[in-house]
């Protein structure tokens, strides 16, 4: 039951989160990594919840079902670390305390991530990812990186609030910085979420430890 309510709560403040930005912001919000990421997790919460009301144990249990919930939850921190970081550190700075420090910024970049985090960390059952799942889960974020170059270079959608747009992040501007300096991010990315994915999976597995210890 808890684990029920927690999930509705999260579910509800991520549509909550999502609404204001595109109501406010227009929907080429889309193209930020960030909308894409919790507008995943918040479709998986409403399907979670779904069978959870169907009583689909045997399917929400599976270990499909939890490899691509791991994976979705490394790539939402912006799930697991990226934009308390990257947001806060790099891109927090170039816009004003106001259009930072608002409920719809606050919501998507640490309520939904972060709740999400600790929904895969303290609900999920243990020990179901493998040694190469954090390298596939690397897929998001190629998937990602071509979709951002492929706005940038062809469909040109307009991307509010983004300084590069159509780019949505300097980082992947091809135009100003060239394509070493946009390889040579994404490269850096991959990386950094490479080691996350594997910090995750040893945190669960450090978890699973920790119960049976006490048991």
């Amino acid at each position: 039951m808890l684990v029920t309510y927690y999930r509705r709560i999260l579910f509800i403040l991520g549509i909550l989160g999502l609404g204001l930005q595109l109501f406010k912001y227009g929907l080429g919000r889309l193209l930020y990594y960030t909308i894409l990421s919790n507008l995943a997790v918040v479709v998986f919460l409403g399907v979670t919840l779904y069978w959870m009301a169907q009583k689909k144990e045997a399917t929400l249990l599976s270990h499909k079902f939890l490899r691509f919930k791991g994976g979705l939850t490394v790539n939402d921190f912006d799930s697991l670390y990226r934009l308390p970081i990257v947001y806060h550190f790099f891109l927090a700075p170039l816009v004003t305390a106001q259009a930072y420090w608002n409920l719809e910024n606050f919501l998507v970049h640490y309520i939904l991530p972060l709740g999400f985090l600790l929904d895969s960390l303290l609900f999920d059952p243990r020990k179901n990812y493998r040694i190469w799942d954090p390298i596939a889960w690397l897929l998001f974020q190629l998937a990602y990186s071509f979709l951002a170059l492929f706005n940038g270079f062809v469909t040109k959608w307009a991307i509010p609030g983004a300084v590069d747009s159509p780019f949505p992040y300097y980082f992947v501007n091809v135009y100003k910085y060239g394509w070493g300096f946009v390889l040579k991010n994404c490269l850096g990315l991959f990386v950094f979420y490479l080691i996350l994915g594997y910090l995750f999976c040893l945190a669960n597995y450090g978890l699973d430890l920790a119960s049976k210890s006490r048991s």
